[in-house]
C-alpha cells in the first residue's frame, strides 16, 4: 500500500485497516514524481534560514479573513527588510480592508 501523505504517527495509520501481510509504503520519501524532480533537487540551493520574501494567499475568496489576521501578525514582526507579497481574490469580501493595510 502507498501513502505519500505526511501524517503524525503515520507507522500506526494503517493498524487494524490492512492485512498484516501489506508492505506498507508510508510517507514523502515514497512520493511518485516526474523525472524533471529528481534533476531539480540536484540544482537545490541551500539556504541560510534568513527570510526575505513571504507570500501571503489563502485562496480566492478567503471567508475567515485569515490575509488580514497574516498581515497582523507580520506588522508585529517588526521586520523591515522583508518583501511580502499578498494575493487575493476577486471575490475576497475584505479585499479594500487588505489593501488599506497593505498600504501601511
Amino acid at each position: 500500500m502507498l501513502d505519500q501523505n505526511f501524517y503524525l504517527d503515520m507507522e500506526n495509520r494503517y493498524e487494524g485497516l490492512v492485512s498484516e501481510n501489506c508492505t506498507l509504503l508510508l510517507g514523502p520519501k515514497y512520493a511518485l514524481l516526474r523525472k524533471e524532480f529528481k534533476e531539480a533537487r540536484k540544482k537545490f540551493r541551500v539556504r541560510s534560514g534568513e527570510v526575505s520574501r513571504l507570500l501571503v494567499f489563502f485562496g480566492g475568496s478567503d471567508p475567515t479573513n485569515e490575509t488580514i489576521k497574516a498581515l497582523k501578525a507580520i506588522q508585529k514582526l517588526n521586520k523591515e527588510n522583508i518583501i511580502v507579497d499578498v494575493v487575493v481574490g476577486g471575490s475576497n469580501l475584505n479585499k479594500d480592508k487588505v489593501m488599506e493595510l497593505v498600504d501601511k
